[in-house]
């Protein structure tokens, strides 16, 4: 057999296991929200004080004035007990008047300190073990600055937690959906989080951690030893924590966030995130020997997520180079058509379960789905340049993603099943 056929049949083989794979655990989520699945009985709401854990509420802030404001308002209108709920700002040497802003939050709330950093080289793991010092609480809260709570969700994770689950992973929506076209493409990313959040739990797999929406309980983490200095410094400490023992369970709760409004934006900030999952993924390959088998597997395909959006590219080229023999080659043809007929089931599964679940506001969303694909191209080859810099052991730079305050109000009215 020619190598070009030889490749494609390898990389048809690849990309059939990983999308039956990834499709199984959407569509178990999809299903499971669409049959009206809670994760959390109302009797969240109906806790006895007593019983409340406290929460510290840890978010490192660098020039963050623009949005810090909104999670200040989220924080105060939280429905849980004042005196069990702390917010520590870990400031890291801002320049647009923020650490200053933070000062004047907090003499008006005195559940609010502001921790601050003057020489931090170490990025967002070195914030958060030092927020982790001046945290007096049983259950760590993890935020970045853009981030709004809906109201219920330190109840909602006090529940769960009570229930013996130590990780907790929430779900998040895009609150600057309509401030570009790139930002009502990452809407579809927040319902694939969800769904995958969703099939994880059903399934008995583990939610990956984030930095955005986490709870763990303090004293988990502080037998971890805190975060590691690492670009996906959350991803990484979730991996150690399975190795310990405890897996990442999904909190039916959200947060609102901005995503990156620009193409330069999404692949630094990408750029960043894969380079950490790949980094992640070759430190701990240990998992395999660590925790059981099904774990090991899901959290290592996750982590790998970034090598098969190479492979992605990879198959571009080779179907490109195939155009001219295709019509001599049955391998060519099965790999073109394959690999065109799984793009287009999975974006018509994509559009069926966002009609299902949401109704008829989503027809907007679904107007705009064929361009996922320039969406999801972008960030193969954020994944391209990030193997590129851990290839070239490019020194590593924890880089903030910017923030422009801008609140999509239309999509704020729109509770419901959003």
């Amino acid at each position: 057999m020619e190598l070009l056929p030889l490749l494609m049949v390898v990389l048809g083989a690849v990309f059939t296991v990983y999308t039956v794979y990834w499709g199984g655990v959407l569509i178990v989520g999809g299903y499971t929200l669409w049959k009206g699945w809670r994760g959390i009985p109302d009797e969240y709401k109906h806790q006895n004080v007593k019983d409340l854990p406290k929460i510290s509420l840890i978010v490192p802030v660098k020039n963050e004035a623009k949005v810090i404001g909104r999670l200040v308002e989220g924080f105060k209108m939280a429905k849980y007990p004042k005196d069990k709920l702390e917010l520590i700002f870990v400031e890291d040497g801002s320049t647009d008047g923020t650490y200053e802003l933070l000062l004047r939050y907090r003499e008006l709330d005195p559940r609010i300190k502001v921790v601050h950093l003057r020489e931090n080289k170490e990025g967002k793991p070195k914030a958060l073990n030092e927020g982790l010092k001046y945290a007096t609480g049983e259950l760590l809260a993890l935020m970045d600055a853009d981030c709004v709570p809906e109201p219920d969700l330190f109840l909602k994770a006090a529940y769960e937690h009570r229930r013996g689950k130590k990780v907790l992973v929430g779900h998040y929506k895009v609150i600057n959906a309509g401030e570009s076209f790139l930002t009502k493409l990452s809407v579809f990313e927040e319902f694939l989080w969800r769904f995958m959040s969703i099939g994880r739990t059903r399934l008995g797999l583990s939610v990956p951690l984030t930095g955005s929406f986490s709870f763990v309980d303090r004293e988990l983490v502080l037998k971890a030893g805190g975060w590691k200095p690492c670009l996906a410094e959350d991803v990484e400490l979730g991996v150690r924590l399975l190795k310990m023992g405890f897996k990442g369970y999904f909190l039916d709760g959200f947060v609102w966030l901005e995503t990156p409004r620009s193409m330069h934006a999404l692949v630094k900030q990408r750029i960043r995130w894969y380079r950490g999952y790949m980094e992640t993924a070759l430190k701990h390959l240990d998992l395999l020997t660590k925790v059981p088998r099904k774990l090991a597997l899901d959290n290592l395909l996750m982590l790998s997520t970034p090598f098969f959006a190479i492979l992605t590219l990879f198959s571009y080229a080779l179907m490109a180079l195939s155009l001219p023999k295709i019509a001599s080659g049955i391998f060519l043809v099965l790999f073109v058509a394959g690999f065109i007929g799984m793009n287009l089931l999975s974006l018509l599964l994509l559009n069926i379960g966002i009609l299902l679940i949401v109704g008829n506001e989503a027809h907007g969303l679904v107007k705009i789905s064929p361009f996922v694909y320039v969406y999801t191209t972008l960030l193969a080859l954020s994944s391209l340049l990030a193997f590129i810099q851990m290839a070239f052991k490019a020194k590593p730079v924890w880089t903030k993603t910017e923030k422009s305050g801008w609140v999509d109000r239309s999509r704020l009215m729109i509770q419901g099943k959003l």
